[in-house]
């Protein structure tokens, strides 16, 4: 523990608090049976935080590395220019990322619970800061498409997810 980073403090209590809170077994609803929506969205957050911790350390990395080489091979580089360096080097992770279906499913159905108003506060205060914004970016343009004809009223609900399955699964 002493030699362990922010990050990986930060990942080992997630890991501790996940494992207190699920000592109890699988969630259950009001009838007594196991709730596999909640579990699905369960899973799938931790998955997804547990990639953000992942590409956050990657490119916390491969940043260190670009910029020990740069000063190594030329100690005079401005910062101007070690920035330009860093753009052109480690362009955007967010650009060029596809994210698993699975995950993109979950995120979907997380984005339209709560823009429908059917999220209850617990479950959206569970989520990173900004997750709205950030799940909104994250989205390919189609699955926007289609996010925003269904809140505008503009498709039924069958429709909207046999278009976002065929999306997510192309």
């Amino acid at each position: 523990m002493r030699d362990a980073g922010p990050d990986e403090i930060s990942e080992l209590e997630f890991l501790l608090k996940q494992r207190d809170g699920k000592g109890s077994g699988p969630r259950r609803d009001h009838k007594g049976t196991m709730d596999l929506s909640s579990m699905a969205r369960d899973t799938a957050d931790a998955v997804r935080k547990q990639l953000g911790v992942t590409e956050k350390m990657i490119q916390e990395t491969a940043r260190n590395l670009v910029v020990s080489l740069a000063r190594q091979y030329q100690p005079d580089i401005t910062d101007r220019e070690l920035s330009a360096l860093l753009t052109e080097m480690l362009p955007s992770f967010a650009a060029s990322k596809k994210l698993p279906p699975d995950i993109l499913l979950a995120m979907v159905e997380q984005f339209v619970e709560f823009s429908t108003g059917g999220m209850i506060p617990e479950d959206a205060g569970e989520n990173p800061a900004e997750w709205i914004e950030r799940y909104w970016r994250e989205f390919p343009g189609d699955v926007r498409a289609l996010i925003r004809a269904y809140l505008n009223g503009e498709s039924d609900t069958q429709v909207f997810w046999n278009g976002i399955n065929r999306c997510i699964r192309a």
